[in-house]
């Protein structure tokens, strides 16, 4: 499928279908960040040396806290984007019938 002919299919939708699109997108785009950041802080806490212990640096409890706490707001931006999915998909069905 070509983008453009999307694009101007898409500007053809009334406003409300419009802003199904723009909802979507954005909670598409916000989860790319997110994996990105939480893959680059993975990654960032490999690098801390094997030799610090959860007893000896309070930090790195906080980190694993802060890990959990993420990985429930992607689960949550997983779910709400699936919702938009859905409500997106129904629209459409909508407009065909």
């Amino acid at each position: 499928m070509n983008i453009k002919n999307k694009i101007e299919e898409i500007r053809q939708k009334p406003e409300h279908i419009r802003l199904r699109y723009v909802w979507a997108m954005m909670a598409i785009s916000m989860l790319c960040i997110l994996f990105v950041w939480f893959f680059s802080f993975l990654a960032e806490e490999k690098s801390i040396s094997p030799s610090i212990s959860a007893e000896s640096d309070p930090n790195i409890e906080n980190m694993k806290q802060s890990q959990q706490e993420i990985q429930g707001a992607a689960s949550g931006m997983k779910q709400t984007l699936d919702s938009a999915k859905n409500q997106i998909q129904s629209g459409l069905q909508e407009q065909g019938q």
